[in-house]
């Protein structure tokens, strides 16, 4: 009984400790993490599987699966988000390209007036909150860079 409970103190530590790197980690880093550890997990599984005597029942399941996923064209989806990371489409491109001063003011809230020094400390503070790397909108943070370009004469 004691000793489950030791056990469970020391995963709960270790879940602690895993969670807090996760939280300053690069999410590149943590995507290749999640990979590896999946890797690892499906290959304990089918050693698993293959020692009880189940894996060809399990790879049975697994190909049924696959089908049907691959016929309702969910799998190809996911396949193409998880290894596409061009996320920027042409549509974007063409609009920020089209940019002009008065818009880049208007982007970043600044008047006709305004110092090289007032440009970055808006962008500085808008980027902040909507960049990709904290959740925000790639398609934002593009539009912002630019007008923050535009205006710094980039």
């Amino acid at each position: 009984m004691i000793l489950k409970a030791i056990i469970g103190l020391v995963i709960f530590i270790l879940l602690i400790y895993v969670l807090k790197a996760f939280a300053r980690a690069n999410p590149k880093k943590i995507l290749k993490f999640l990979k590896i550890i999946g890797i690892i997990l499906l290959t304990i599984l089918v050693f698993y599987l293959a020692g009880t005597g189940k894996f060809l029942a399990a790879l049975g399941g697994i190909t049924g699966i696959i089908s049907l996923l691959v016929k309702w064209g969910i799998l190809w989806k996911q396949l193409n988000a998880l290894f596409n990371f061009k996320k920027s489409s042409e549509h974007g491109k063409e609009k920020l390209a089209e940019m002009s001063r008065r818009e880049a003011l208007e982007v970043l809230g600044l008047q006709e007036s305004c110092s090289k020094d007032d440009v970055r400390f808006a962008h500085k503070k808008l980027i902040k909150g909507i960049h990709p790397d904290q959740g925000g909108s790639d398609w934002l943070a593009a539009k912002i860079n630019h007008a923050k370009d535009i205006l710094l004469g980039k």
